[in-house]
């Protein structure tokens, strides 16, 4: 199966405040991004898309694995249900760093996240602030790489849409 992370491979939440980290610590307005849109959830609800969103619905259905605050649930719903109608197949609430847990072997899990320990089932949408990890699988520059990929697991068998 092939999952997806939400906030940076579908939703673009930097766009929303026009904000591009150069690292995953660096601050906006003096707080983590994550602080910052927990004092105003309300902009996540309209964050624009990915430059991957339109590959991503087109070809596949939708299984998320996301790691959000709970302050943040609301108006991500809100989002997924505006954004993603008919196209959702499952939305996993994890917990911070948790998502490959709910990975089963042949799963694969496109993410930007630079702070997982294993990356061997993740495709890494490429971003600066993870551009120092170094990838047994692959990083992923452009929505057509990304289709390109997917479509070879699939074709491969190793894992399912």
């Amino acid at each position: 199966m092939i999952y997806f992370d939400l906030d940076g491979v579908l939703r673009d939440i930097h766009k929303t405040i026009s904000w591009k980290p150069e690292t995953w610590e660096e601050k906006y307005d003096g707080k983590t991004i994550v602080n910052y849109f927990a004092s105003k959830p309300k902009l996540l609800a309209f964050a624009p898309v990915t430059e991957y969103f339109s590959v991503i619905v087109s070809y596949f259905d939708v299984n998320i694995i996301t790691a959000i605050p709970d302050e943040w649930t609301e108006p991500t719903l809100f989002w997924i249900s505006k954004n993603l109608k008919g196209k959702i197949k499952s939305i996993i609430f994890a917990e911070h760093l948790k998502k490959l847990c709910y990975l089963k072997e042949n799963d694969i899990l496109v993410e930007d996240c630079p702070r997982y320990n294993c990356y061997s089932q993740i495709i890494l949408i490429d971003k600066s602030y993870n551009r120092d990890i170094n990838l047994p699988h692959t990083r992923v520059h452009t929505p057509k790489e990304l289709l390109a990929i997917l479509l070879r697991h699939l074709r491969s068998g190793s894992c399912s849409a």
